[in-house]
């Protein structure tokens, strides 16, 4: 199965692939090397800021798929240290802790998490907030233009 296939296959149920081969296109069009896909989400306790993928892509190639989910700082801090964090850790997540928020983020490359989805892989970091979301698309995208340092 090739990287874009691939993608669409993770992004199953969610992104009609025309719609995704469509973003590719004007992706490499532009010589966008990012594409932020954001996801709407409607949620059981109101943690959930944000939930996106950002897509590193080259031309007709997926580098990189990064699923991320953006919380409030609402979450207790001793239950984040004593629970939360090893949790995440342990399926495979980073976590960036600011003033903002927690942003939670596991990398999807191809072949990496058979059979998983996007859905799938949110809900379980969502599980360790005690937090539950239903996902739509709606079409919101951002592309970009990554440099090196």
């Amino acid at each position: 199965m090739d990287e874009i296939s691939c993608l669409e296959e993770f992004l199953r149920g969610l992104i009609n692939p025309e719609f995704l081969h469509n973003v590719l296109l004007e992706a490499e069009e532009l010589a966008s090397n990012v594409i932020f896909l954001r996801f709407n989400f409607r949620c059981s306790r109101g943690l959930v800021k944000e939930i996106l993928v950002s897509v590193l892509y080259t031309f007709r190639t997926v580098v990189r798929t990064t699923v991320e989910v953006i919380l409030a700082p609402d979450v207790q801090a001793r239950d984040f240290i004593l629970r939360v964090y090893p949790s995440l850790i342990g399926m495979g997540c980073g976590v960036d802790l600011s003033s903002e928020g927690i942003r939670v983020y596991k990398v999807y490359r191809c072949g990496s998490s058979l059979g998983r989805s996007f859905t799938e892989v949110v809900q379980e970091i969502l599980s360790v907030f005690e937090e539950s979301c239903e996902i739509l698309f709606k079409g919101d995208y951002r592309l970009e233009i990554l440099t090196s340092p």
